[in-house]
């Protein structure tokens, strides 16, 4: 399968071309399935986990530290971004995607995507699986 190195678009993805190659919605979805994307965890308030989970919540916000700077800064448009809600097992957990990260007034934003994958929490109920 070849890809035209002319066609990206701003977030490294490769745009559909006239050979019938994926486009950058299709190539989202396998590189994510295959997990080729680089992975971030952090842990979140469950307020702002329900929020992100119901797809109320579009961006997710870190003071620029030297903390995230190490982490952040390294990585590469579009990201897995997974989120840790409390300590004891079994901890609900979601695996976002981050489409874009902008650094604004001492603060990373991350631009959250689709909600990849979401374990031990009740969707419905917006609160963990017992």
């Amino acid at each position: 399968m070849a890809y035209s190195a002319t066609s990206t678009c701003s977030c490294g993805d490769f745009l559909k071309t006239s050979g019938g190659e994926p486009d950058a919605a299709e190539e989202l979805r396998r590189s994510t399935k295959e997990g080729l994307m680089e992975t971030l965890t952090m842990n979140i308030k469950r307020e702002y986990f329900a929020a992100i989970v119901a797809g109320r919540k579009l961006i997710e916000y870190r003071r620029m530290s030297p903390f995230w700077k190490r982490r952040i800064e390294p990585l590469t448009v579009p990201f897995k971004l997974r989120l840790l809600n409390g300590m004891t097992p079994p901890v609900p957990e979601a695996t976002v995607v981050v489409t874009k990260i902008r650094r604004q007034q001492g603060e990373y934003h991350l631009h959250l995507g689709k909600v990849v994958a979401v374990k031990h929490w009740n969707k419905q109920s917006e609160k963990p699986k017992a």
